[in-house]
């Protein structure tokens, strides 16, 4: 029974692709790269990347950053009456 095995093995030949064959692979492989692209340009094109312009360009982003820039100037405003009243004070 071990010379019948061996036997087999060593008349089982390596499998070889045939020109056909090797040449359809490299067509799949060129048109799945082909087709990877397609799809990535389609969805680059339909849904395109964020931009932090376009983030702040928001109508809700904008309204809070005027209202922040308002406070913002109103507390410089309070913090310059206080230092003068302050001022008053310690001049009587």
């Amino acid at each position: 029974m071990t010379e019948s095995s061996a036997n087999q093995l060593s008349e089982k030949k390596p499998l070889a692709a045939s020109g056909a064959e090797v040449i359809f692979l490299l067509l799949l492989v060129v048109l799945g790269i082909g087709l990877c692209g397609l799809v990535e340009k389609n969805f680059t094109l339909t849904w395109p990347e964020p931009t932090e312009q376009r983030a702040f360009d928001t109508p809700r982003i904008k309204d809070k950053q005027e209202e922040l820039t308002r406070l913002e100037n109103s507390i410089k405003e309070t913090e310059r009456q206080i230092e003068i009243v302050a001022i008053d004070q310690l001049k009587q």
